[in-house]
């Protein structure tokens, strides 16, 4: 009788067992629904977003101005462009600068020496800054910096291929001009004066086209410039005498002489016979001695001399109306001892016009800016 008992009872037990494991599958407790109901009404709270780790700093040839934008001009004359200048985060102590090429440091970057033109205490993430400057040639003429944990040095660069626009990394260095103006003091102030005074004092070496430009500029000390490049890569700079066409451009491109170790020229240009700076420090010259006789060459300084590269030039053929071209790497006008081109004079002067393209323009300082020591 216990034993029926026993088994009606676990019986019993069982069955009221499943019937409550149903009852949680399919119902959820009391317990449960509010352990919900808290869930469904708490809040998750949004997560700020956080300043990049990376500072991006880009520039852009502007296409389309901003509604708001910071801004200041460093010149309007020649032909100017107008830079964008975009960061993803607010920098400190902006600045911009001009740049003058000294050198090129460890892994190829760019050795500058800086003049701070402009400084604004912050560079706003919301509020990009416009730029109005001027490409002189290949070589970065500004550049700007700022501080994001150490101060940052960008150089403002055209792209060769397709002419857009970045920014390039720096080393500042100290500038090497004042050693340079010392060196060549002597040479400069009889330059000044000689510009002074329209070349009627005591001649200077290498005066044809100086003297020329100051007689033939109405304010020939703004218009006669200076500086200084190591163009044969020896650790001393030359001294460099440029034409600033037009008057207030603050570059030159027309090279109006060249003097090295103290005051010896390596050459001299003038109207008929011009010469100006290619990419890579390359010396380009345009003479002519009349309408079918002229030449276009390029040399490399070597020392107190130039060594030619490329030789061109056309002469009047001797049995008849027609124009020869000619070619060769000795720098010697003698059609006997160069190459014939099988070119027309035409598509002679379309090759010719490479040249003009690499013309550089460097920041040069006018001898109205020129004080003696």
């Amino acid at each position: 009788m216990k034993k029926e008992i026993i088994l009606f009872l676990s019986l019993a037990c069982l069955t009221g067992c499943q019937a409550n494991e149903k009852q949680s599958i399919s119902e959820p407790s009391s317990v449960e629904e509010e352990i919900s109901s808290v869930i469904e009404e708490e809040e998750v709270p949004v997560e700020e977003e956080e300043i990049p780790a990376e500072t991006i700093v880009t520039a852009e040839e502007a296409k389309e101005l901003p509604a708001e934008y910071d801004s200041f001009m460093v010149n309007e004359e020649g032909y100017v462009s107008q830079i964008l200048i975009h960061t993803n985060k607010d920098l400190q102590n902006f600045q911009v600068l001009q740049l003058n090429y000294e050198g090129v440091g460890e892994g190829g970057i760019l050795q500058m020496s800086a003049k701070t033109v402009y400084t604004q205490s912050t560079l706003s993430k919301d509020k990009p800054f416009l730029l109005t400057m001027t490409f002189y040639g290949d070589m970065p003429s500004y550049g700007i910096s700022y501080d994001d944990s150490e101060v940052q040095y960008k150089a403002i660069s055209m792209s060769g291929y397709d002419g857009s626009i970045y920014l390039e990394n720096f080393i500042p260095v100290e500038a090497t001009s004042s050693k340079d103006a010392d060196r060549y003091a002597d040479l400069l102030s009889d330059i000044y004066h000689f510009v002074l005074q329209d070349g009627t004092v005591d001649s200077i070496p290498a005066d044809t086209g100086i003297f020329e430009m100051t007689n033939l500029s109405d304010n020939p000390l703004n218009q006669i410039g200076y500086t200084f490049l190591d163009l044969d890569h020896d650790g001393e700079n030359e001294l460099l005498i440029y034409a600033i066409e037009p008057e207030g451009l603050g570059a030159g491109n027309r090279l109006l002489a060249i003097y090295t170790q103290g005051d010896q020229p390596v050459l001299e240009g003038w109207a008929r016979n011009r010469y100006y700076l290619l990419d890579g420090e390359i010396i380009y010259n345009e003479g002519s001695s009349g309408a079918a006789s002229s030449v276009r060459a390029t040399y490399e300084l070597n020392g107190l001399s130039l060594k030619t590269i490329d030789f061109y030039f056309t002469e009047l053929k001797s049995d008849s109306m027609t124009v020869g071209c000619y070619h060769n790497t000795t720098g010697i006008w003698d059609v006997n001892a160069s190459e014939e081109l099988d070119i027309t004079e035409e598509e002679f002067w379309d090759k010719m016009s490479e040249y003009e393209l690499q013309i550089q323009y460097l920041p040069v300082t006018p001898f109205s800016q020129f004080t003696e020591n």
